[in-house]
C-alpha cells in the first residue's frame, strides 16, 4: 500500500449472508430496546435525584435557619458575657475604691490615735507634776497648821556623878 492508495472500508464486513444481516438487525433491535430501558432508568434516576435534591435543599434551609438561630443566640450570650464582665469590673473597681478609702481612713485614724496617745502621755506627765506640786504644797500647808514647838536651848550639863 502506498501513500496514494486508499482502501475503502466496508460498512459491515462480517455480514456475508442474509442470516448475518438478520442476526445483526436483531442484535441492533435488542441494543435499541436495551438503550430505551437504560434511558428510562436514567430518567428515573434523574427524577429520584430531583426529589433528593429538593429534600436536601429543604434540609439545608432548615439547617441554615438553625445555624442562624444558634449564631444569634451565641451573639446574645457573648453580649451577656461582655456585660457581666463589665459589671464585674465596675463592681471590682468600686470595691477596690471603697477598700482604698477605708484603708486611708484607718491610716488617718491611726495617726490621730498616735497623736492622742502622745498628748495623753504628755498630759499624764503634766498631771503627775501637778500632783507632785500639790502634794508638796499640801505637805507644807499641813506643816504650817501644826503648832510650832518651841525649841529648848540645850544646856551642856553633864550629869552628876553619884
Amino acid at each position: 500500500m502506498g501513500d496514494g492508495e486508499q482502501k475503502t472500508r466496508e460498512l459491515c464486513p462480517n455480514l456475508t449472508t442474509s442470516d448475518d444481516l438478520v442476526n445483526r438487525i436483531g442484535a441492533l433491535s435488542v441494543d435499541n430496546l436495551n438503550k430505551d430501558k437504560v434511558i428510562m432508568g436514567l430518567w428515573q434516576n434523574i427524577d429520584e435525584f430531583g426529589v433528593n435534591i429538593k429534600t436536601l435543599t429543604e434540609e439545608n434551609v432548615v439547617l441554615n435557619n438553625f445555624k442562624g438561630n444558634q449564631e444569634a443566640l451565641f451573639r446574645n450570650k457573648e453580649d451577656e458575657i461582655t456585660q457581666l464582665k463589665e459589671a464585674r469590673a465596675n463592681y471590682k473597681n468600686k470595691v477596690n475604691k471603697q477598700f482604698d478609702e477605708k484603708n486611708a481612713r484607718i491610716r488617718d485614724l491611726e495617726k490621730i490615735l498616735k497623736t492622742i496617745e502622745a498628748e495623753a502621755v504628755i498630759n499624764q506627765e503634766e498631771v503627775r507634776n501637778e500632783l507632785m506640786k500639790t502634794r508638796k504644797e499640801f505637805a507644807l500647808f499641813k506643816e504650817s497648821l501644826k503648832p510650832k514647838k518651841v525649841k529648848k536651848k540645850k544646856i551642856n550639863a553633864k550629869p552628876a556623878r553619884a
